[in-house]
């Protein structure tokens, strides 16, 4: 038994190109009546190919059969608030031009062995006519992405804040849309400018107010009446700051690295413009500083920064150093809480490193940092200098040392750079100062792996006789590498030769499991000597004695990272005890982890309080070469290609530039005379009292320009010099502006 089913329609739009239809479907259609009845609606040619296709929520569904119209049928034949929407696509279909029909025997040779005019007669009867050509379509494909750009539009009557962001807005203008202008007049009063193709009636005409800076559109033509269509790809309008300002959306997420190479190829891609690597860093350049404003202002904006950096955050140091004529040279900042969390729950071990910076005035960032119970960095200060000096360094440890203090047992961790050598040894002479074991490898040029392997065995050996065997290996494959590594010495960067604590900073996480350490100590053998202080414990390779009283081990692990070693666990489980963790340092504990982050550094509050006396800060002076080899920029010639050669300017000695010229100013022997009536015009004669004077000198005087008016009775003169004397007059041009 079939159940019958009701015909009951629905609403629904047809989309079809522009066109809109809303019309009644019923709910038993199928596949074929509802293409014709879609080709019917639109007078589509019956010809003409059609799919169809609607969305559901994101996704795009195709309608290609009968089980496809009847899901789309069910989805939406009982919904009464919604009206489904059914879009019509075109397909093209080729056009095969009419032919008469072959009447021959495919059995026989289709071209006659014998060839003649009736043959070829009646072989191209049987041709068909060639075929229609397709007709051509021009695309507009410059502008293929700008139907998601927004445009940048400008009415009559815009204003703009003052020149500077009225140029920019029309450079934009003109690259999005596709054409160029030139500037007929730009003063501090107008600034205007037309579109580049003759006849064009497009411009743009602004003027500035009397009572402000504003700028404001007081002409304006906005159509265009020359032809859009062809391409630019060098673009003239295209400047290094119209560039950053089309750029500088993308420079606002710090974390995103826009390369130049990047902005190439992104203004290839949406605006169909080649610009050089050059335009796009110096565009980059013009965007940041539009973002972040120009090194003049930061430095003149330091000292408000810094006032209301300490405002905000209390216990914070802040200094500036600066010339006899205010210039900056170095400055220095204290975080208030990290310096308190250093005092108070972290251990007494400092890293100090530089990074260089980059800009227009360089420099060098100081950086002091500490390290939680899990070897996780905090910094403490930092600070600005002009480069890894002695008097920065000292400078910049002074500082710090007025935060923190002076510890006994203090410890600095650097690498070897002999200004942060002498500058420890002077601001902080009680603390141990030691070499960072990654730029030590880096020096001894370890590459391989089973070599990197061996040196950080070296490194990490408690004791000295491990430490010995291991730098005998180094030594035997790679004695420079011994040889550097002996030269910065054995106490400065070993666990096993270190006079002082390190507090195991090489490794990853200082927090080593004590459960880890108590499992490999439960075979081990424990004889007390004194109870309850002194102790002997017997491993599977040697023996140790652990002193309680002073929280020592002779494997030296216990003093040099603060936690017990596996022959402290031993003890604690000898002498009955749960655990061991009261053997352990301070800043390990839980409690003082957590309060070592309980406070936070405050943002600054906006606005900015300017205090009573602002110190004036200037750039500092340009004058100081960065240490290093500079970069060597050499042309590789091209075969066949001749050396250019470099002359001075100055005294014309080829070999070197007017900057580097160490040769003697020549003396001043040249004198005017009166010209006589025969000279030229623009002309005038010059006595040399020197007796030396090169045919060479005189031929170069000789060349002409082509603007210069020919006179006969000069040009002859000019070709007797070779007669005369190096005592006779002679005549040199003087071209006048």
């Amino acid at each position: 038994m079939t159940t019958k089913k009701f015909t009951v329609k629905f609403r629904c739009f047809l989309v079809c190109q522009s066109s809109t239809r809303k019309v009644l479907l019923p709910n038993t259609i199928n596949y074929f009546k509802l293409v014709n009845y879609c080709k019917q609606k639109f007078n589509i040619n019956a010809d003409t190919m059609i799919s169809l296709s609607y969305r559901v929520g994101s996704e795009v569904v195709d309608v290609n059969d009968d089980d496809d119209v009847e899901c789309f049928v069910s989805d939406f034949s009982n919904v009464i608030d919604e009206v489904p929407t059914l879009s019509i696509t075109l397909h093209a279909t080729n056009t095969y031009s009419s032919c008469k029909s072959a009447d021959f025997d495919l059995n026989e040779p289709f071209i006659p062995d014998e060839s003649s005019q009736t043959n070829h007669d009646q072989f191209f009867s049987n041709m068909p006519p060639p075929p229609h050509a397709p007709e051509i379509i021009l695309q507009n494909n410059h502008r293929c992405n700008l139907e998601n750009r927004v445009p940048c539009s400008i009415k009559l009557g815009d204003k703009f804040k003052d020149k500077d962001e009225c140029m920019p807005s029309i450079g934009k203008k003109a690259i999005i849309e596709g054409f160029e202008y030139y500037v007929v007049k730009s003063c501090k009063k107008m600034y205007s400018v037309r579109c580049s193709i003759p006849g064009c009636r497009w411009n743009i005409y602004t003027r500035k107010f009397k009572s402000s800076n504003h700028f404001k559109v007081t002409s304006l033509h906005p159509i265009h009446t020359c032809n859009l269509t062809q391409l630019l790809p060098n673009h003239r309008n295209a400047s290094n700051v119209i560039i950053g300002h089309m750029i500088v959306d993308k420079l606002r997420d710090n974390r995103r690295v826009y390369t130049g190479k990047d902005i190439k190829k992104d203004f290839n891609i949406d605006w169909k413009i080649d610009i050089s690597y050059h335009r796009a860093w110096t565009g980059k350049t013009y965007a940041l500083k539009f973002l972040h404003g120009s090194h003049e202002e930061s430095f003149a904006v330091l000292p408000k920064y810094f006032y209301n950096l300490k405002m905000a955050n209390p216990g914070t140091v802040t200094h500036i150093d600066t010339d006899s004529e205010g210039r900056f040279k170095m400055c220095f900042v204290g975080f208030g809480v990290s310096i308190r969390s250093f005092l108070n729950y972290m251990r007494p071990l400092i890293k100090i490193d530089v990074a260089h910076l980059k800009g227009r005035y360089l420099g060098t960032n100081l950086l002091a940092v500490g390290m939680d119970a899990n070897n996780q960095i905090i910094p403490l200060a930092t600070g600005v200098a002009q480069g890894e000096t002695v008097e920065s360094w000292s400078w910049f440890l002074g500082k710090l040392k007025e935060c923190i203090g002076d510890r006994n047992d203090l410890a600095i961790i650097s690498d070897r750079h002999f200004a942060i050598t002498i500058a420890c040894k002077t601001v902080f002479p009680r603390a141990f100062h030691g070499y960072c074991c990654r730029h030590l490898m880096m020096n001894c040029n370890l590459k391989s792996r089973k070599h990197k392997a061996l040196f950080w065995k070296t490194c990490k050996a408690y004791l000295v006789s491990d430490f010995d065997s291991a730098i005998a290996e180094i030594r035997s494959f790679k004695p420079d590498a011994y040889r550097k590594l002996e030269e910065a010495g054995f106490d400065k960067w070993s666990r096993a030769y270190c006079p002082a604590k390190r507090y195991n900073y090489l490794t990853s996480n200082s927090a080593e499991s004590i459960n880890a350490l108590t499992k490999n100590s439960a075979t081990w053998v424990v004889r007390g000597i004194r109870h309850g202080k002194i102790y002997q414990v017997r491993d599977s390779r040697s023996v140790h004695t652990v002193n309680l009283t002073d929280g020592e081990c002779s494997c030296r692990k216990w003093q040099l990272s603060g936690l017990p070693c596996g022959h402290v666990c031993a003890v604690a489980r000898f002498s009955g005890m749960s655990n061991c963790n009261h053997w352990a340092k301070g800043w390990f504990s839980q409690t003082t982890m957590k309060r070592t982050y309980q406070q936070l550094v405050n943002p600054l509050k906006e606005p900015w309080e300017t205090p009573d006396e602002v110190e004036v800060v200037l750039p500092p002076a340009i004058v100081k070469r960065q240490p290093g080899r500079p970069k060597e920029n050499q042309h590789i010639r091209s075969q066949g290609e001749e050396p250019r050669i470099v002359r001075c300017s100055r005294c014309g000695v080829a070999g070197h530039y007017r900057d580097a010229c160490r040769e003697p100013l020549p003396s001043e022997n040249v004198r005017r005379t009166s010209t006589t009536n025969n000279e030229p015009e623009g002309f005038e004669e010059m006595d040399y009292e020197q007796d030396d004077a090169s045919m060479d000198d005189v031929m170069e005087c000789s060349q002409y320009t082509s603007s210069t008016p020919y006179n006969e009775s000069f040009m002859g003169d000019m070709m007797d010099l070779s007669t005369h004397s190096p005592s006779q007059d002679y005549y040199y041009p003087q071209f006048n502006d």
